[in-house]
């Protein structure tokens, strides 16, 4: 894929030292996949283990709720 950041555009706005930290790092394109998707995993990951521990007192909340709003 390619990517829509361009480092000799972008040289103008950027020193020697940022430039050549940009084309190193947009060079092959790769690696913002991982920067998304391992935080995604981890939130997937801790809702995983915490669900089945919470579970059952989120069904009773809304079990209250519901019986609270329809006045049973």
């Amino acid at each position: 894929s390619e990517t829509l950041f361009d480092p000799k555009a972008a040289s103008y706005f950027l020193d020697d030292v940022h430039r050549r930290r940009a084309e190193i790092r947009f060079a092959n394109g790769h690696g913002n996949e991982m920067r998304f998707l391992l935080p995604v995993f981890l939130v997937f990951a801790v809702l995983a283990a915490t669900l089945p521990v919470y579970l059952p007192y989120f069904v009773e909340l809304l079990d209250a709720l519901i019986g609270q709003i329809l006045g049973g």
